[in-house]
């Protein structure tokens, strides 16, 4: 339906059609008899300055940006020949905003086909639109999730308002007026006016590593996280500026690290993590990567991608090993739907049988043992010189004794003034004794850091011993028989339960679709109706003589009516074993027993992992626990013996 009519910039009238979409500062209409082509229409006209950059762009375009970018095709008029009001611009019409697809719980409710290698693809694709954008030295200025268009059939990327972009033409500069803070990079955090500013590619870049960040990374933002201190996490501009990358090296001195529940930057290679670490730290304001490196990278990554055996949807990259996705569902936390659930559990139990056999197959590792001594006995640590012989007490105290008892018999009661003597020899002997007490101290102190070291050596060669192995095979044991008799036994009492109930379940739902507002019941009219709503009567399904004959107006009579209603509605009821309701209850009912099946194969799959590293556990670290065992139990029998002279 025609709307308004417009001009374009030859003299060619348009007639508007539907409204597409409305902004800030326009509205994008169709365009009648033109399937390519929509209008943007400017609220207000104008000012001189941006009717001229349109003009401009109109001027420039080529086919080649317009594959990437929704670049203007001629400027609009409300008259032949008067001031531009807008401009017709290829249609986006397949395309849907990037933040569908990175957004875990946009992208399972409205792209829920999508895999992480379709993510992989767009984050390829965003920076090739970007690359094409810089190499005709553009710069597109306001990058945001909503810029960002893509095609969730194939991965193709359109830009669009373009109209904001930076352009250079003609000896002048059209400056980008606008921008989103969380997509702005630091240095430009400070600038107030951007209608002063000439941007470069290298402030896209931010942007561009920001959208490249959330599409491989599920969605988070690179600058949010876990504040480690009360400066930080308050406001994500100040976190910007002051460059607190969350998955930094340093992010601890930053201040901001990733949340407990991020997909950890470890899925992707060291090479991407240092590309997105020089983006968003203080090195980018110089160089970022550029769009066209992003996209050399990436290329390099789609050939290393594999596929999840558990869910086709979980694709990763091949050297993480495990499925970092299966790890995360394992958690509670889904980012990808699960396709063709029924068909996927009998896989797995294939799949699991294989699993055990190889985890069944792993041999142990020898025992761990320190090698032989050399048969030479520690020699005790002598004492220091200030440490006085033990039994000099025993020697000393004796002559003191008898020389107290010959003072009194020779000199009598005089004599007794040598009772002081013993005094003055006990605090003698005790400042004597203290530097054997402080000796003693320092031997006692080895000798139970040298114990602790002992047992700590021991518990490490019997964790990567036969011991350990053992623990932990008969921990997968008892993993692979609840996934194989447990869980199928709670799953058949789950059906069960669920068999019986679901008639009654499908009933009830019948009668919650049988309306009183809407049905005909003898005696009860339009009054009595809103009475029974105004009393939570609205359905069939809240039909009983017990409650209705409590609602003023309903005697017996009223009563038996609407019960009688009530029990022709229940008659009306067909049961349908494949109500697609039903079916889809099933699987919720056995969700839980899925999710912990996925959850032991990955324990499972780790556990094999595991469980082959100890099994071949390298000579030079067998060597390094042998002789870290043999260097405590030589360290803790010379403590031993350091103790045993004093």
């Amino acid at each position: 339906m025609s709307t308004t009519r417009l001009f374009t910039s030859t003299g060619k009238e348009l007639s508007l059609g539907l409204t597409l979409g409305k902004g800030g500062e326009g509205t994008v209409h169709q365009i009648n008899g033109d399937p390519h082509h929509v209008a943007k229409v400017y609220h207000a006209i104008p000012d001189g300055g941006r009717q001229e950059k349109l003009r401009v762009m109109a001027s420039l375009g080529d086919a080649d940006i317009r594959k990437f970018v929704a670049w203007p095709v001629e400027t609009l008029h409300v008259q032949r020949g008067g001031p531009v009001r807008g401009f017709v611009m290829p249609i986006a019409g397949a395309y849907v905003p990037v933040h569908q697809l990175y957004n875990p719980g946009h992208r399972k409710q409205e792209q829920p086909q999508l895999s992480w290698n379709h993510l992989l693809v767009a984050a390829r694709n965003t920076a090739d639109a970007f690359a094409a954008v810089h190499q005709r030295g553009l710069v597109v200025g306001d990058v945001n999730e909503n810029s960002v268009m893509v095609a969730p059939s194939n991965g193709h990327v359109m830009l669009i308002d373009a109209d904001s972009f930076q352009v250079n033409a003609h000896g002048r500069v059209f400056r980008c007026l606008v921008g989103v803070p969380d997509f702005t990079p630091p240095e430009l955090h400070a600038v107030g006016d951007f209608n002063r500013m000439i941007r470069t590619a290298n402030h896209d870049s931010f942007g561009l590593a920001i959208l490249i960040f959330q599409l491989l990374l599920g969605g988070r933002h690179p600058f949010a996280g876990r504040p480690l201190r009360n400066d930080v996490g308050n406001d994500m501009s100040v976190d910007i500026s002051q460059f607190r990358f969350a998955d930094a090296l340093d992010n601890g001195r930053r201040g901001l690290v990733p949340p407990p529940t991020a997909v950890p930057v470890t899925i992707l290679p060291d090479v991407i993590h240092g590309m997105f670490t020089q983006a968003f730290t203080e090195p980018g304001s110089q160089r970022r990567p550029t769009a066209r490196e992003w996209v050399s990278a990436l290329d390099r990554l789609r050939p290393q991608t594999a596929v999840c055996h558990v869910n086709a949807h979980h694709a990763y990259l091949a050297h993480v090993g495990a499925c970092p996705w299966c790890s995360l569902d394992s958690s509670g936390i889904v980012h990808f739907v699960r396709a063709q659930v029924a068909a996927k559990v009998q896989a797995a139990r294939v799949t699991i049988a294989t699993l055990w056999a190889q985890i069944s197959a792993v041999p142990p590792p020898a025992e761990i043992a320190a090698p032989p001594g050399t048969g030479i006995k520690p020699v005790a640590r002598p004492l220091p010189p200030t440490v006085r012989s033990k039994v000099t007490p025993f020697v000393v105290w004796p002559i003191v004794v008898g020389l107290v008892v010959a003072s009194i018999v020779v000199a009598g009661a005089l004599g007794l003034l040598a009772l002081v003597l013993p005094v003055l020899v006990g605090r003698w002997l005790k400042r004597y004794g203290e530097p054997r007490r402080q000796e003693r101290d320092v031997r006692l102190l080895a000798g139970n850091q040298a114990r602790d070291a002992y047992a700590a050596a021991v518990r490490e060669a019997e964790e990567a011993g036969p011991a350990g192995f053992r623990i932990l095979y008969d921990s997968l044991s008892r993993l692979y028989s609840e996934y194989t008799v447990e869980i199928p036994r709670r799953e058949g009492q789950t059906l069960a339960e669920f068999d019986r109930t679901v008639r009654d379940r499908q009933l009830r739902r019948h009668l919650e679709r049988q309306y009183v507002s809407s049905a005909s019941i003898r005696g009860v009219g339009p009054n009595l109706k809103q009475r029974l709503v105004a009393y939570g009567v609205n359905t069939a399904a809240d039909v009983n003589h017990f409650r209705v004959i409590e609602i003023p107006g309903f005697g017996d009579v009223k009563t038996g009516s609407l019960v009688a209603w009530r029990d022709s509605c229940e008659r009306s009821f067909r049961y349908n074993p494949q109500d697609p309701a039903i079916l889809k209850e099933r699987d919720q009912a056995l969700e839980v027993h899925e999710r912990r099946r996925r959850s032991i194969e990955n324990d499972l799959q780790h556990g094999l992992a595991e469980l082959q590293r100890r099994s071949r556990l390298r000579p030079e670290a067998r060597a390094d626990l042998e002789q870290k065992l043999a260097a405590s139990a030589w360290r803790l029998t010379q403590t031993d013996a350091d103790l045993a002279v004093l």
